[in-house]
């Protein structure tokens, strides 16, 4: 019995951290390929990212700050909206809301990731920054802020992760947090970014999937702050049925299998 509940934990989180890194994926994307075509640059999406079909002499000063800064704004949006929804959902108990906290984890995880390893590689929003001529010793300044941002996000997911829980029960103990926690956050994680960089084979766009695997130490630091919000649980009622969010499941197949299939040959934006 204890199984298959901690599989329907699993398997919930799991179809939920798909489609969120599958939306915001193609939304920052088209927003990123939308921004190349106001300046007649187009592009062809990817399932392992964007590629624009431009010579060096189309690109010029505003079309660089605004195409590579795109990326990096979409994700703030999405995070800050998609945290502010699940703020707002968190007294209800629809597995719905799981779409919203993991679309803005992976958002603010890939937020982070493009900053700072965008400025250590020279990519991405790099080429926005150099455009800006901004100096070396301020890129220092926002990779070492970048990593303060990691041990931040871990501090304001922790209480976020806990009261997800609202879904399935009410009332924490501690084994029942260590197994929540495992079943329900980082199992799903490991198992998202495992198939999702087989999936990108046989490119590896280093930004991204480097990003995502750093969430794994988000996660770490939200395991450690998550005891101190356990007495946030309501302790007066019982605990609800664990189901299988079928639909979740299918729609995670569903966005995937449109990844995989339409992206592998790419799609022209022009």
């Amino acid at each position: 019995m204890q199984r298959s509940i901690n599989f329907y934990y699993f398997i919930n989180s799991f179809s939920y951290i798909a489609i969120g890194f599958l939306s915001v994926f193609l939304l920052s994307r088209f927003a990123m390929g939308g921004t190349g075509l106001m300046f007649d640059i187009p592009s062809v999406l990817y399932k392992h990212g964007l590629q624009f079909a431009a010579q060096e002499e189309d690109w010029w000063y505003d079309s660089v700050i605004a195409v590579f800064s795109s990326r990096v704004i979409s994700y703030i949006f999405l995070g800050l909206v998609m945290y502010v929804i699940y703020l707002k959902a968190i007294p209800y108990k629809g597995y719905l809301k799981l779409y919203f906290i993991w679309a803005s984890f992976i958002s603010f995880t890939l937020l982070i990731g493009e900053i700072f390893f965008g400025n250590i590689l020279k990519e991405g929003v790099y080429h926005a920054l150099a455009w800006l001529y901004v100096g070396q010793t301020f890129r220092l300044i926002m990779i070492i802020s970048m990593m303060m941002m990691y041990l931040l996000m871990g501090i304001m997911y922790g209480k976020a992760m806990v009261l997800s829980a609202n879904i399935y029960f009410v009332k924490f103990d501690e084994n029942r947090l260590q197994r929540f926690f495992l079943y329900q956050v980082f199992y799903p994680y490991l198992a998202f970014i495992v198939i999702f960089t087989l999936l990108m084979l046989p490119e590896f766009p280093v930004i991204l999937l480097v990003s995502l695997y750093t969430g794994v130490i988000i996660l770490l630091i939200v395991l450690f702050h998550s005891g101190k919000h356990a007495k946030f649980m309501n302790s007066d009622e019982e605990p609800g049925p664990v189901m299988f969010d079928y639909k979740a499941f299918l729609t995670a197949l569903f966005l995937t299998i449109f990844y995989v299939v339409f992206l592998s040959g790419g799609v022209l934006l022009s």
